[in-house]
């Protein structure tokens, strides 16, 4: 149980280190240190799933600016003990700016010397012990990247991310597999609708066929009208007055 919280957490209580280095102390070696652990914190597992040599080239990297800071940060503080008078008067940006602190112990009085002058020294120390006890976890933690049981963790890391890329290729398959059944019940119900359309046409042109006249010359006779606008008499009306082509007969009742 040891083994898995040092190997497995032990990367973010460092990046918690970072931020505290970074944090102590208004300066523009403490934005750096804040930088690297935001930059950490939002990739950090995606670091950790990478191979061993891209892993350790990003981790050196934090390492020496580490050790970077603490060699500027005691010649700085050597620098700012002899000329701490002439900066105060004309480069207090800079003093400002790095938080100059001379480590030389009662070389001169801080408060005294800011007494007369706008620009104020920094009585703290110079954060040396925080970027020291930053150097410790970054060392710790580079050993932790070369054991053999880190390998562990790194497994389990890529597992946990392939079981995530299946589990969201899976949603995927489903959702689509919906949309499939969807759109064939939808094609499926415009199939039916056109064979009902179909039917209901069929059956109105039945229809209309049966309502048609089975002799056209009669609607066609019934329709003459006169130049008057009057129907003009059927041939039966016409010719019920004249005389029989031969005599006609009377016929006997019998």
């Amino acid at each position: 149980m040891l083994k898995v919280v040092v190997f497995r957490y032990l990367f973010w209580f460092v990046l918690v280190v970072v931020f505290i280095t970074g944090a102590t102390r208004i300066s523009i070696f403490g934005l750096g240190y804040l930088l690297a652990c935001f930059y950490l914190l939002l990739f950090g597992t995606a670091m950790l799933s990478k191979p061993a040599r891209a892993r350790l080239a990003i981790w050196d990297c934090l390492i020496l600016y580490n050790v970077t800071v603490i060699i500027s940060k005691n010649m700085l503080s050597l620098l700012s003990c002899v000329f701490v008078q002439q900066m105060q008067s004309s480069f207090c940006w800079v003093i400002q700016l790095f938080s100059l602190v001379c480590t030389v112990k009662g070389y001169y009085d801080p408060k005294s010397m800011s007494r007369d002058q706008d620009c104020a020294l920094p009585v703290e120390e110079a954060g040396i012990i925080w970027d020291s006890i930053c150097f410790f976890f970054l060392l710790l933690q580079r050993r932790v990247f070369l054991s053999y049981y880190f390998l562990h963790v790194t497994a389990d890391l890529q597992a946990s991310a392939l079981q995530a890329s299946r589990g969201f290729a899976l949603f995927k398959a489903s959702i689509l597999k919906s949309m499939s059944f969807h759109r064939q019940a939808e094609k499926k119900s415009l199939v039916q609708l056109k064979r009902q359309m179909e039917r209901i046409r069929a059956k109105q042109e039945k229809y209309h066929q049966e309502r048609l006249p089975s002799d056209p010359t009669e609607g066609a006779e019934d329709d003459r009208t006169e130049p008057g606008g009057k129907k003009a008499p059927s041939r039966q009306q016409t010719r019920w007055w004249r005389p029989c082509p031969s005599p006609c007969r009377p016929r006997l009742h019998h």
